[in-house]
């Protein structure tokens, strides 16, 4: 009975930690003495009736992504400390072969819509930035 009690004992430490090694609010664990780096969320998107755009955007670390035709609609999201200045861009190229068609770019910082603006007209492009500063 001994034995049965310490082996859940074992499972049982085992199980909290690795749960204290999860975070769910997107800041990084902590590793010993580090406190978590509280995060930003940047969301990209490109939507609209073009069959494909070519898009490109600034990563985490703020070099330039370039997807080449890819379908719309399209998003994805980067984080980036908050301390830290953060300049988030995104640019698309749009052309169907067979119509002009119209897409909306937009950049969100934390869930929250920063800057918008229209691609129309077959071969357009446009680019959409917005400065992020610390907090």
């Amino acid at each position: 009975m001994g034995k049965r009690f310490s082996s859940l004992l074992i499972v049982a430490s085992g199980a909290l930690t690795v749960l204290s090694a999860c975070d769910s609010n997107g800041s990084n664990p902590d590793n010993g003495d580090n406190p978590p780096v509280p995060m930003t969320k940047i969301d990209y998107s490109v939507v609209g009736t073009y069959r494909t755009c070519q898009i490109t955007y600034a990563d985490e670390g703020g070099s330039d992504v370039a997807l080449g035709e890819v379908a719309i609609d399209w998003a994805d999201s980067v984080k980036v400390p908050q301390s830290q200045q953060f300049r988030a861009r995104l640019s698309a190229t749009c052309a169907d072969v067979e119509r002009e068609g119209k897409a909306t770019l937009a950049i969100a910082v934390d869930g929250e819509e920063r800057v918008s603006d229209t691609v129309i007209g077959f071969g357009a492009s446009n680019t959409v930035e917005f400065l992020v500063m610390p907090r």
